[in-house]
This record gives structure tokens, C-alpha cells and sequence, in this order.
């Protein structure tokens, strides 16, 4: 039987037309689906020799395959398989009815993963994958589950289930290749448009919080029965169907290529796989989702780890959690990103500081370790939503959904009823506007790669040039358009051997059955755009530059992808994304923050914090983290707006220092 592993509740579970067919029906699809997936999922595929990466091709491919726990992402991966690949089967055999949902959860209940959170009552501190978190839903908001929708997806098969990507025109032709839709939209030449405020500093902490809140692995077969024997066995599948499974070659689904103009690439074709998935609470049937392996909370798991074992490892590195810079081997994954290792460099000196600080006022063991994170996890918060969100959507979005923190004391704002699992739409669409603001930074680093200094990120903070860089430097402005480095040569390791960000972007959302632009904006309240023009229904969020772009490449306003319909808006005011991303990293960000019963502004016990030490935690600011830990005499009092813009540098010296007297009463063993 299949191992027994928690799943999440979907904030939306879409399931039209049910009730049809009797439990035998059911058993049926069930059986032959399991077939079908054993199929596709064990059977002999050729596999190419895999060399150690060493170069930062090979290196965005182990991201993109990484798996934070491969034996746990294949269970449920394989569990959301034969959900999908069973309601499609029943719904062709009756007419396009959906199975009755409670019949379907018994049948399938012995291959459905499932797991009871133990929750302690009166636990001060978050747990490590995200669990107990909301005492109704345990299960909400935690590592490996599937991604909540705002609307129901808008998938390529009939029934909407997921089997095939969104691909079609509604005219009935084929959608615009996402290369086509990045050379006609996205290309700004040479020379992109740069910033006149914002710094690359805005650009780095934006991709912190992607990382923070969203890892989606890939979908992949597993190898010959001989092997992975333990795996095959595991999942008690029977002997003969291995056996019959070993001599075929897979069906593969998972591939999703598209393709580009001869000459662009040294291929025409792009290889692309798809999302892996994860099976709804019960492993209900309906439209497929995909996995999340992060928690979905602003609690910094990109450096402490999203399980107990990642939190034990983290540990390891250092006594009772003060930590070195790890110097990553060639090949890590967590090597490949300078964006996120200099912040990465800036957290873990941080984390070092506050634990010393600590520990000098008597905290020891367990505590001393979780109580750090949790100050951490609280600075960290404070900076997202009271500098980077106002930024990005604005004072009117702020308020609109209700995310400005006070000055002082205590706000809470949880609702139990909030789910804060992290959105598809967010994930796949909406947080990916940071792409457009790609700078050259990262080409002055990659250009220097080799496997030993390519890591060294802290060097680069350290470095005063280096880190001034970072406040004056403008990013890339935030608009429809990216740099012919991150158009055409990120990750290049010989000529046309490259990765066009704005042409994966595009597919993912393509992938993961994001409605087309007009549906959002119906969403978010806007009008939706019916013709390709500026009058009345028109583009009247869009420039004429880039109105026209779009009517270049796409049938019907109605075909329109998200990212690009959305990344091609006006910004709004005080912001610099168009309204419709407003709306959606709006709603996202209220989720994270009313939905998390650790949030740092909830006046709870024993989980909050007193009104002296929320005092010191809402005195801090980026700057001020910046100012301890590099090497730099004076910063902007707004780290992401830089000198150049007219934001006067502060002196270091100024900025308040994180005073930990009022913890030396609270919480200690």
C-alpha cells in the first residue's frame, strides 16, 4: 500500500457535474488508471548519462529537477497520477460526469497518501514543515501540498482535469509559441529600460520570498524495477505488471517542448517538463494541482529548512545554531543563485548576532535555536510588509487589502478561516513580475563562474564596492520588458545554449491551466478587454506600444497569457505593477498575513510577542540589517530606493540596534 503522508485541503475544489457512475464504475477507472500510471511511472526509459553540473546550465537543471524529499514528492506525485488519470478515464465512460466524491475517496483510500498532524496546545513557536499552524486545518499551509486556486483552471483536455496543458486559441488554433510571445512582446533589445527609483536590492528580497513560500518540483519517471527494488516494493504493485511495465517504453506526459526560430537556440525545439502534482485532501476527484514543497508562511524555511530534519542539518553547521556561510560543492543547488545567497550571507550573520545576544541573557539549548528563528522570522515579516509589499502594489493596494502594519503595539488580524497556502496564480504568475527587473548584476557574477569561486557570495557582501552596488545600482525597470540577458543568455555556457526566462514563465502558466488574462482581470473587478484597440472594452490599462505588441502575436484578446497580459499594464499609482498583479499579490499577501497564527503582529500567548519586544522588532528595517552586516559606512534609509533617486544615505551608525534586554524575562529554559 502506499505510504501514509498529510495532503492538503484546496482552498477552491473544482467538481462539475458529479454523482455519475456506481462504485464499481469507480473500482474500474481506479484499476486500469493504476495500470496506466505503473506504466508511466516504472517502466524502462532510456536515460542519458548524468554528469556532476559544473557549469550554470547544469546548474538551473538541478534546480529545476530538485525534490526537497524525493520519496515523499514521488508518493504523492504518483497518488495525484492516479487521481487524474482515474477521473479522466470515469469521465470519458460517462459522459463527462465527475465520480461521486465520497465513493471515490473509499476507493481510492488504499493508495492515498495521508497524515494526522499531532498538535501541541500551547507550542510558542512554528513547526518546521508548517503544521498546526491553523488548528481547525493542520494540514493548511504545509510543505508538500497542492497550490490553492483563485479560479478554476483552464486546462487543455476536455474535462479540465490537467491531463493536457493549456494549448489551444479559442479561435480553435493552436496558442502562439512562448518564444514567439517573448520576441514580439518582452524583447527590449540590448538595452533594457532601468529603473529611476528602486535599487537591485528590491530585485533580490522579492526573489527571497518566491523561494521562501514556493519550490513546484518536476514531473519524472522512476527507473527500472531492478533499480529502485525498495521503491516498487513500497508501493505494492504487483509483480507481473512490474514485470510487463519493464519491457515498455513510458508514455510521457510530463513533456510540454515549444518551440523557436531556427538560429535563435542551438535546438528549435525546447525541452520543458511539466509541473509534478499533489493530490487534494482524500485524494478527491477533479482538476489537478501542483505540489508546493514549501511551507506557504513567511517564516524564512529558505534558510532554517521546511522539516525537522532540514531545521537538524541547519544546526549541525554550527553550536546551537550559530552558523557559517556554507560554502556549497559544485553542482548544489542551493550554490546556483547569487540573488538569494547574498541575502542568504546577510540572514545567517543576523542569525548569528541575535543568538550571541541570547545567549549572553541566559537562553540555552532548544529555545536559544527557536526563539532566534522567531525574532528572525518577525524582522523579516515587518520588512516584507512594511517596504517591500507598499513598493511593489502601492498605498492604495495596502489598504485596500488591509495589509499596513501599525507604527506601534500589536495588530491582529488572523482569521482562522484564512487559508494561506500559497496561490497557483501567485506562484506561477503574479510574483514572477520580479523577472522583468532581471539585472545585469547577475551576468557580472555568472561570467566569473568556476566551481570554486562561484559560491562565494561572501566575498561579494563583504566586498564595500560589491555591496554598494546593491543600493545604487537601479534594477531593471518593471514593465513588459527583459534583458537580452535574461532573454537570451542566462545560464549560457556556449553560444545558443541558454534559457529565455519570459518564453518558461509563459509555459508554466500554460502548464499549470492558468485562465488567460481576461479572466483575471474579470476576477480582480476590472473590465475585461474585448478588441484589440483603446476604446470603449479596449486596452485601456496598455500603453499603444504595447497594445499593439500583443495584437502582433495573439488571435484574440481572450488567448492573452497572464504573465504577459498583466506584465504589459500601466503600474499603478505608488506602485510598480499594473492593476491586475496589484490585485493578485494584494490578496496573496492578506493570506499570508491573516492566516498565520504566528504572524509577528498577533497579540496571542503564548506565540506573541510582548509589547516591548514587538517595540524593538518594528525599529528595524532592511537598512538597519544591512548597515550590521556589511561593510558599508552609510545606506539609504529605504534599502530598495536608491541614493541616486534623490533617498539621502544615512550614517550606519544611526540606524537603532536591535536591543534583546526585553527578552532576557521571557520564554527562557
Amino acid at each position: 500500500m502506499l505510504g501514509k503522508i498529510l495532503v492538503h485541503t484546496l482552498a477552491v475544489c473544482v467538481i462539475l457535474n458529479v454523482d455519475g457512475g456506481g462504485y464499481s464504475d469507480i473500482e474500474q477507472a481506479i484499476n486500469s488508471a493504476l495500470e496506466i500510471v505503473t506504466i508511466r511511472r516504472f517502466a524502462s526509459i532510456p536515460r542519458p548519462v548524468i554528469k556532476d553540473p559544473a557549469n550554470p546550465v547544469s546548474l538551473r537543471g538541478a534546480l529545476a529537477r530538485r525534490r526537497e524529499n524525493p520519496e515523499i514528492v514521488a508518493k504523492y506525485g504518483l497518488a495525484a497520477d492516479l487521481v487524474e488519470t482515474a477521473t479522466v478515464l470515469f469521465a470519458e465512460r460517462h459522459g463527462g460526469k465527475l465520480p461521486n466524491a465520497e465513493a471515490f475517496r473509499a476507493a481510492i483510500a488504499p493508495y492515498c497518501p495521508t497524515k494526522i498532524a499531532k498538535c501541541e496546545n500551547n507550542c510558542r513557536y512554528r513547526s518546521a514543515d508548517g503544521s498546526c499552524n491553523n488548528r481547525i486545518h493542520p494540514e493548511w499551509g504545509t510543505t508538500f501540498s497542492p497550490q490553492t486556486r483563485f479560479l478554476p483552471p483552464d486546462y487543455g483536455d476536455q474535462f479540465d482535469i490537467g491531463v493536457v496543458p493549456r494549448s489551444t486559441s479559442v479561435t480553435g488554433h493552436k496558442l502562439p509559441s512562448p518564444r514567439e510571445i517573448s520576441n514580439s512582446v518582452h524583447d527590449a533589445g540590448m538595452t533594457a529600460p532601468r529603473d529611476h527609483i528602486y535599487n537591485i536590492n528590491l530585485m533580490h528580497f522579492g526573489l527571497v520570498i518566491f523561494h521562501d513560500v514556493i519550490s513546484t518540483p518536476l514531473r519524472q519517471a522512476l527507473a527500472r524495477r531492478r533499480e529502485n527494488p525498495d521503491i516498487v516494493a513500497k508501493y505494492g504493485l504487483a509483480a507481473d505488471l512490474v514485470e510487463t511495465a519493464t519491457v515498455l517504453f513510458a508514455e510521457r506526459p510530463a513533456c510540454f517542448p515549444f518551440f523557436t526560430l531556427p538560429g535563435e537556440f542551438s535546438h528549435t525545439c525546447r525541452s520543458f517538463v511539466r509541473s509534478e502534482i499533489a493530490p487534494s485532501q482524500g485524494c478527491l476527484p477533479g482538476p489537478s494541482n501542483q505540489m508546493n514543497q514549501k511551507t506557504s508562511y513567511l517564516d524564512l524555511s529558505l534558510i532554517y529548512g521546511n522539516s525537522i530534519e532540514g531545521e537538524q542539518r541547519f544546526r549541525q553547521f554550527g553550536s546551537e545554531g550559530e552558523q557559517r556561510f556554507r560554502q556549497f560543492g559544485p553542482g548544489h543547488p542551493d550554490s546556483f543563485d547569487a540573488t538569494l545567497n547574498i541575502f542568504h550571507v546577510i540572514f545567517l550573520r543576523e542569525n548569528n548576532k541575535i543568538l550571541r545576544d541570547l545567549k549572553h541573557l541566559g537562553w540555552s539549548g532548544d529555545s536559544l535555536f527557536k526563539e532566534t528563528r522567531n525574532i528572525m522570522s518577525a524582522i523579516y515579516q515587518h520588512i516584507v510588509y512594511t517596504e517591500y509589499v507598499p513598493a511593489v502594489i502601492g498605498q492604495d493596494a495596502m489598504l485596500r487589502y488591509g495589509l499596513k502594519s501599525t507604527r506601534y503595539g500589536h495588530n491582529t488580524m488572523y482569521n482562522p478561516k484564512s487559508d494561506a497556502t500559497t496561490s497557483n496564480v501567485f506562484a506561477t504568475a503574479a510574483i514572477r513580475f520580479a523577472h522583468s527587473t532581471f539585472d545585469t548584476f547577475e551576468k557580472d557574477v555568472i561570467q566569473g563562474f568556476s566551481p570554486e569561486t562561484f559560491q562565494n557570495y561572501s566575498n561579494i557582501v563583504t566586498n564595500s564596492p560589491s555591496s554598494s552596488t546593491l543600493f545604487t545600482r537601479f534594477q531593471s525597470k518593471t514593465d513588459r520588458f527583459m534583458t537580452d540577458f535574461g532573454r537570451n543568455k542566462l545560464w549560457e555556457s556556449e553560444p545558443k545554449n541558454s534559457v529565455d526566462t519570459m518564453s518558461f514563465d509563459i509555459q508554466r502558466g500554460r502548464d499549470h491551466g492558468l485562465p488567460s488574462y481576461n479572466r483575471w482581470r474579470e476576477y480582480c473587478g476590472l473590465k475585461p478587454i474585448l478588441h484589440f484597440g483603446k476604446g470603449i472594452m479596449g486596452f485601456a490599462d496598455h500603453t499603444i506600444g504595447a497594445t499593439k505588441a500583443l495584437s502582433s502575436v495573439y488571435r484574440h484578446p481572450d488567448d492573452i497569457d497572464l504573465i504577459s497580459g498583466a506584465m504589459t499594464e500601466r503600474p499603478v499609482s505608488g506602485g510598480i505593477v499594473g492593476p491586475t498583479f496589484a490585485c493578485l499579490l494584494g490578496e496573496q499577501f492578506a493570506l499570508f498575513k491573516t492566516g498565520d497564527r504566528f504572524f509577528y503582529e498577533n497579540d496571542f500567548y503564548p506565540t506573541g510577542f510582548t509589547k516591548g519586544q514587538l517595540r524593538q522588532i518594528k525599529k528595524q528595517s532592511l537598512s538597519s540589517v544591512m548597515c550590521r552586516h556589511v561593510n558599508i559606512p552609510a545606506v539609504p534609509q529605504n534599502a530598495f530606493i536608491s541614493p541616486k533617486a534623490g533617498e539621502p544615505l544615512v550614517p550606519c551608525m544611526t540606524f537603532p540596534k536591535l536591543d534583546l534586554r526585553e527578552w532576557a524575562l521571557h520564554g527562557r529554559d
